[in-house]
């Protein structure tokens, strides 16, 4: 009686290859220029859940310094919603340092889509994040590399704030001094997100001196 079981996993495991040949079909569509056809993909891909989500984030990794690429791939995630987070912590998880553009655009396109699913469970794992990003930003003089890094180190903060989440709020105070516009404006929009007191007076210092 035990004998039918072999059988059984093969036919799980071909359903499985399958699905994963269906998907893969489903991403290259989802890459492709016409409209109609991309969004298809998306509500297909959506029904695969989180395997969908695996495939996805990994062709993420290999298209993630093609803008038009990353918008489809991350938009397809966020339609996938919850069960996509595991798949993109996982990469997050896995990027050990950032030592090129590519490796930047890769977690920043990873963290704003975790933000955009605005699961609070995944604030340590985006706090997280600033670690690796201020030691790159630190050791090279690429300036590619740096602005992308202190986007993405704005980003996480913009996604922290908008849960609520203080832990990494002397890291955000700190960043007030940066010298560039862009930078400084998305630190202080996060910090009037989240409503901090401590940041009252290096604020006002700043614009006094931007004043004179």
């Amino acid at each position: 009686m035990a004998e039918p079981e072999p059988r059984a996993r093969s036919l799980t495991g071909t359903a499985v290859g399958t699905a994963r040949t269906e998907i893969r079909r489903h991403i290259h569509d989802l890459l492709s220029d016409d409209f109609t056809l991309r969004a298809e993909s998306i509500e297909e891909l959506e029904k695969f859940g989180a395997a969908a989500a695996d495939e996805i984030v990994q062709t993420l990794k290999t298209k993630c310094v093609d803008p038009h690429a990353s918008s489809s791939l991350t938009d397809a995630l966020e339609e996938i919603g919850k069960p996509a987070t595991a798949a993109l912590i996982h990469a997050l998880t896995h990027v050990a340092e950032v030592t090129s553009p590519r490796e930047a655009y890769l977690l920043e396109n990873l963290i704003d889509t975790l933000g955009r699913l605005d699961d609070r469970r995944t604030a340590a794992i985006l706090a997280g994040q600033l670690t690796k990003l201020n030691r790159a930003i630190r050791k090279n003089g690429n300036h590619a590399l740096t602005d992308v890094c202190e986007a993405t180190r704005v980003r996480i903060h913009e996604c922290l704030a908008d849960m609520g989440d203080r832990r990494a709020l002397n890291d955000l105070i700190r960043m007030l001094g940066d010298g560039r516009k862009r930078v400084r404006d998305g630190v202080v929009d996060a910090l009037a997100r989240i409503g901090e007191r401590r940041a009252l007076t290096p604020m006002l210092r700043l614009y006094a001196v931007e004043d004179e």
